[in-house]
């Protein structure tokens, strides 16, 4: 298993380091919290240079190990945002176009790297998961208030839509939060793990009056796949798969539960949208999704052209809202093999890794993965930093930092 090679001194900005990228990974669920609302700044981009700054130092200044898994993911982003360039040439997505690139090729990667510096380090992934969980708890406080009384806690015009987007990023934080609590919670001693299952309880309540379906699906899979994968690290594959047997099974009875006492008028908000039918025709997703398979070609039509090519003007919001159909579509078949390495790798990491990592972070490090995916598949675009964070932290599971008496040992 992963020693923790961090001294006394690099402990603290190792903490920071795991502070920081969480804020970052949620400061759109965050910034207009109560207390927040009012700052007169954007808390993003000091985050993103803390965060940045801090890994890129430690990932310098430490030696590392680097597995296959990690080096192949950095490898095959590289071609990603390398090949997706090139192919803006004959994007018709001109004024998307310059912004989309730069966070393909720039914010992309460096988000990466984050991920990276903090799987490699058992103190800053730990502060990762507590601020994960804190968020959680902060975003549980305030947005069921909110939506009950229509309007929005998360900055901006109070529009339907902006309400719907905010919501759904609040979701997104609630469900990582209970991923965090639902590991912990695996691999804790029995008061411990009790006070993070009601933790995990409470998140899930919360996320159902928020409206976002793919968040609440993610914190389903995250509660499931998370403790189990804590067991099963600890080689107990029965009881693995018992436990996970038996959260979804309880989650199932909850979910019945509230169905059976909710008032059809008052049913959560979540909830509601999941039960109106609105993945049916009428709903945007399978249009964009249908609508992206139609227009793929060999060589795609270029980073941004999906929006043009599809009618829908040079806007940055119009794009497949999946990241695979979005590779083929404006990258071709190239864009598409790279983004399948990079979640292959991300998928083999976990498993080969699973004995040299501490169990709870490998259960935290699948549960995000699952909200990740959620997300990847219903809602992002290849430009998203949450994306790109998740994917360094998963691959991050083959990134050792090795004590410091390792280097000096190591011969010239």
């Amino acid at each position: 298993m992963r020693t923790d090679p961090d001294d006394a001194a690099g402990s603290p900005a190792a903490a920071a380091l795991g502070v920081a990228a969480a804020g970052l990974q949620f400061a759109a669920a965050l910034k207009g919290l109560p207390g927040l609302a009012d700052l007169p700044l954007d808390i993003t981009p000091p985050l993103l240079a803390l965060a940045c700054g801090l890994a890129l130092w430690r990932l310098l200044v430490r030696p590392h190990r680097i597995g296959a898994e990690a080096a192949l993911v950095l490898a095959l982003q590289g071609a990603l945002a390398l090949w997706l360039a090139v192919a803006g040439a004959w994007s018709g997505g001109t004024a998307s176009l310059p912004r989309k690139l730069a966070e393909i090729a720039l914010l992309g990667p460096a988000m990466t790297v984050t991920g990276l510096a903090v799987a490699a380090s058992p103190i800053a992934f730990r502060a990762f998961a507590a601020t994960c969980a804190g968020a959680g708890f902060a975003v549980a406080a305030a947005v069921p208030a909110a939506v009950a009384a229509g309007i929005a806690v998360l900055g901006g015009p109070t529009d339907a839509e902006t309400l719907r987007v905010q919501y759904q990023v609040a979701t997104l934080a609630l469900a990582a939060g209970a991923a965090a609590l639902a590991a912990g919670a695996a691999a804790a001693r029995p008061a411990g793990a009790v006070w993070r299952g009601l933790g995990v309880a409470v998140l899930a309540l919360a996320a159902l009056a928020t409206g976002g379906r793919a968040g609440l699906a993610g914190l389903a899979a995250a509660t499931v796949l998370g403790p189990a994968a804590v067991l099963a690290a600890r080689g107990r594959p029965g009881p693995a798969l018992a436990l996970g047997a038996a959260i979804a099974v309880a989650l199932g009875l909850a979910l019945a539960l509230v169905l059976a006492l909710a008032d059809p008028a008052g049913m959560p908000r979540t909830l509601a949208r999941f039960l109106e039918g609105t993945l049916g025709a009428g709903a945007v997703r399978p249009v964009l999704w249908s609508e992206a398979w139609r227009l793929s070609s060999l060589l795609g039509l270029g980073a941004a052209g999906f929006a043009p090519a599809a009618g829908l003007g040079d806007l940055r919001g119009w794009h497949p809202h999946n990241l695979a159909l979005e590779a083929l579509v404006e990258g071709g078949v190239p864009a598409a093999i790279l983004l399948g390495g990079i979640v292959l790798a991300c998928a083999v990491a976990p498993i080969r890794r699973a004995r040299e990592v501490p169990p709870a972070q490998l259960g935290a490090t699948v549960g995000f993965a699952c909200v990740a995916l959620v997300q990847a598949a219903t809602s992002t675009d290849l430009g998203n930093r949450m994306a790109w964070l998740w994917v360094g932290m998963t691959a991050g599971l083959a990134v050792r930092a090795l004590p410091r008496r390792h280097a000096e040992a190591a011969p010239a």
